[in-house]
């Protein structure tokens, strides 16, 4: 879901309301978020355009009664042309069940839902206004004037100790959702790039946002040995997992891998792969095992993380949670 600024991160409606306060965490201007699934779409004011994507477009606007308790927040909305086909109404049902389970401090909150004005779903979430992770650490940007093959590097304010310290935190996100956000059940992001990675509006804490591919996995849905079949290529080539790529059965470290190759991306500062097209994305890294290019002056602690959390072999891939471990202790020097 589109909850996210794009500039750089810088120095279903039902009669009556079915509001409930869904945790005591604050807002980025202090007051708590509730979650109400039958907004009115009046309600939301200062509406303005945040992204435009194939079955659904993204807005911004403010929510709440008065100017002091408002909030912003990003509104995904179907949309009402003939082409949105039933799968996208399906996916943002999806969606929507999947954030009212989400409650981290590195995942987006649900603010609400509701019935947008030509009578389709609508999703509201809190805006993270600090940007995406890609326009911060400036992989996509090409200023006017440069070449199409020389990268545009203005990153120096992002240190390799603070990449990690995000890093550490969207592992503890991806962890809480493969392990406890839903009881007997992994939560699977599936689709875990910079673009889907974006800050608040203080810079501090990076979230995790856009649950549109999200899968929900219970224990009776494995066809053994913990691997489950699923939708194949589904996410984005430059970052998903080989497995996945090949239509093979997969499970959770997919999001392993996906996660490695943009943590790769934070401290290298570089678009993985930048020179491969679709066609040698598949060729030569989902089949043929080609892998980002390890620093020689990493620690030895981080590169052994990276090498294990992209192996072919999901087996030897660690967990989230040993992730998020192994990432503070390389903070802390203890590798």
């Amino acid at each position: 879901m589109g909850t996210a600024t794009s500039s750089p991160a810088r120095g279903s409606g039902q009669a009556g309301k079915q509001a409930s306060t869904v945790d005591q965490q604050q807002q980025d201007d202090g007051g708590p978020w509730e979650v109400d699934l039958a907004i009115p779409f009046e309600e939301i004011t200062d509406i303005r355009p945040l992204a435009d994507g194939t079955g659904c477009t993204c807005w911004q606007g403010s929510l709440g009664g008065n100017d002091e308790g408002n909030k912003r927040v990003a509104i995904k909305t179907l949309k009402a042309s003939n082409s949105t086909s039933d799968s996208d109404a399906k996916d943002l049902d999806r969606e929507l069940s999947i954030l009212q389970h989400l409650r981290h401090p590195n995942v987006v909150r649900l603010a609400g839902a509701g019935q947008s004005p030509e009578g389709g779903r609508f999703v509201a979430t809190e805006l993270l206004s600090g940007g995406t992770l890609s326009a911060a650490i400036g992989t996509q940007d090409r200023p006017e004037g440069t070449g199409w093959f020389q990268r545009f590097r203005v990153r120096t304010w992002f240190p390799m100790d603070e990449a990690l310290r995000q890093a550490a935190g969207v592992a503890s996100a991806l962890a809480y959702l493969h392990d406890e956000a839903v009881p007997g059940a992994k939560v699977l992001h599936r689709d875990i790039k910079p673009n889907n990675l974006a800050f608040t509006g203080d810079f501090r804490t990076l979230k995790l946002f856009d649950f549109g591919l999200a899968k929900m996995l219970r224990p009776d849905d494995s066809i053994g040995d913990n691997l489950y079949t699923m939708t194949g290529n589904t996410g984005s080539m430059r970052y998903m997992a080989p497995e996945v790529a090949r239509n093979l059965p997969a499970n959770e470290t997919a999001d392993v891998y996906s996660f490695a190759i943009v943590l790769w991306e934070m401290v290298s500062l570089e678009l993985p792969f930048q020179f491969y097209g679709v066609k040698q994305l598949s060729e030569r890294v989902a089949f043929g095992g080609d892998r980002p290019r390890l620093a020689p002056d990493w620690p030895t602690g981080f590169t052994d993380l990276l090498t294990r959390c992209w192996s072919a072999d999901l087996s030897e891939r660690p967990s989230m949670a040993e992730v998020e471990k192994r990432l503070r202790e390389v903070l802390t020097g203890n590798n």
